[in-house]
């Protein structure tokens, strides 16, 4: 989108409403969890947006619905861990593609 000269204000926007449309369906959700993911994808994504070209490599944003029980485990993880609780998804991701 950038390549095509959308501004990164216009980026955020679109894709936080696409994000909204997509986990509103969600019956396992409550609203409060569903704020939350909301909060969460677009600071995830504007942080990606806005960090410009510096970097050589590519971050994909990977946003999943979970119920709130589950979600309310991977706070106390993360919280336990004393990591960000995309630090501890990307370990928990990494430790587990790791298994044979």
């Amino acid at each position: 989108m950038k390549m095509e000269g959308t501004k990164s204000g216009e980026i955020v926007d679109k894709l936080v409403v696409a994000y909204c449309s997509r986990i509103a369906p969600e019956t396992s959700l409550s609203d409060k969890g569903k704020a939350e993911l909301v909060r969460r994808f677009a600071s995830n994504l504007a942080s990606v947006v806005y960090r410009g070209q510096a970097s050589d490599q590519e971050d994909i944003l990977v946003n999943v619905p979970v119920p709130s029980s589950l979600y309310g485990q991977l706070q106390k993880a993360a919280q336990n861990a004393n990591v960000s609780q995309d630090m501890w998804i990307g370990e928990a991701i990494k430790q587990q593609l790791a298994k044979p």
